[in-house]
């Protein structure tokens, strides 16, 4: 007769090591979607019968034993595996959740994502008490099988503890990182939203201080011996004006400008560009201001003479293509002041279509077209074949 198995050899349930709840991202980013593409593939085949028991009364009590063995062997190497994914799939959304705090327009998707962040949790601690069970179960039956492949005692209810859990609904973990990886995804859209409107409201300051800029052009009072005028900037905590010895690019850039257009002085402030930006500026005596009255070209080098101002912490990117279309665009406003004089704004009006100050900066762009083919783009970057030929003259 077959022993009763005594309740003692019976698994004990074990409780998995509490889910440290403390919000921190992890030290490495690993991207949940090759992760969520492979539980998709190897999970799909949870629940589904692959382990089935042969439950036959024909079969002995040894073979549904060694049945159960390996059916349970199988699925907690499987659950294992699904397991290690949930708990990166948790990893990365609180890195994602963290990293977005103050990064979206609003808190709807992050809201969502903690939300199920904890339930993931849960779920973890739930699966995880059960493949403890499953795995307890398993090594009590081993223990039972003797040196010749025989069982010493009543297997059936080890067998039926282990059917049942392999036949569990393991899937809740693979629908639970799917849930996790389209909750973060949504999370990420709503930072790129964020970050567009950031950009947006950039470049609208950008385009208001340039504006700002171009209303100060030609429009600086002077003193009569002071006439080749600029304004001197602070120069930044971290910024200090170097020689040319010190930086030789210095020179470089003074004689592209120079070659262009000799009546232009290059000088060189600190902080002159915002963060991310490349700038120039060019002051131009205000003739009319300086002899009131007075009417016409400049009559003196000192009266021609035109300040440019560039970045002390962008020399070498005045080389580069788009740091020269900036170069060949100040230089434009050097060759303005010659060849107009006190008409320099007038002139232009009747070119660009513009009034005011953007007139003068439009052909200053259609100037360095002519000259490079490509203009800075800050006022035009196409300009038709007359004004293209009038931005000529000034060369």
């Amino acid at each position: 007769p077959e022993k009763k198995v005594s309740p003692k050899l019976l698994p004990k349930k074990r409780q998995p090591k509490k889910w440290n709840s403390k919000k921190q991202a992890p030290k490495s980013w690993q991207l949940i979607a090759a992760v969520v593409a492979g539980v998709l593939l190897v999970g799909s085949g949870i629940g589904v019968g692959a382990f089935q028991i042969y439950t036959q009364t024909q079969l002995s009590a040894a073979l549904k034993a060694e049945n159960a063995i390996a059916a349970g062997s199988q699925r907690i190497e499987e659950v294992t595996s699904r397991l290690s994914d949930l708990e990166l799939a948790v990893k990365n959304a609180m890195e994602v959740e963290v990293g977005s705090q103050g990064r979206t327009l609003d808190e709807k998707d992050r809201e969502a994502l903690t939300k199920e962040i904890e339930k993931a949790k849960q779920t973890w601690v739930e699966q995880k008490t059960k493949l403890l069970y499953l795995e307890s179960a398993v090594d009590a039956l081993k223990k039972l099988r003797g040196p010749d492949d025989t069982f010493t005692a009543n297997v059936e209810p080890l067998v039926a503890e282990i059917t049942k859990a392999t036949e569990d609904n393991w899937q809740l973990i693979v629908t639970q990182v799917s849930t996790l990886g389209k909750l973060m995804g949504n999370v990420q859209t709503a930072q790129a939203s964020w970050q567009q409107e950031q950009d947006r409201i950039a470049a609208e300051q950008a385009a208001a201080a340039a504006k700002a800029a171009s209303d100060r052009l030609a429009r600086q009072p002077t003193e009569p011996t002071s006439i080749s005028i600029s304004t001197p900037s602070t120069p930044t905590p971290n910024c200090t004006i170097r020689s040319v010895e010190e930086v030789p690019s210095k020179q470089l850039v003074a004689n592209y400008i120079f070659d262009l257009a000799p009546n232009a002085v290059t000088t060189w402030v600190c902080g002159l560009c915002q963060p991310g930006r490349l700038c120039g500026l060019a002051y131009l005596p205000d003739l009319a201001a300086i002899f009131p009255g007075y009417e016409g070209l400049p009559r003196t080098e000192d009266e021609a003479r035109v300040i440019v101002q560039l970045d002390e912490n962008l020399v070498e990117i005045y080389l580069s293509p788009i740091g020269k279309s900036v170069l060949v665009h100040e230089a434009a406003h050097a060759r303005q002041h010659v060849v107009y004089g006190t008409a320099i704004q007038s002139a232009n009006e009747v070119y660009s279509g513009l009034l005011g100050d953007p007139a003068i900066e439009y052909m200053a762009d259609c100037a360095t077209i002519d000259k490079l083919g490509y203009s800075t783009g800050a006022y035009t970057s196409t300009c038709t074949a007359e004004q293209l030929s009038a931005a000529a003259t000034i060369w």
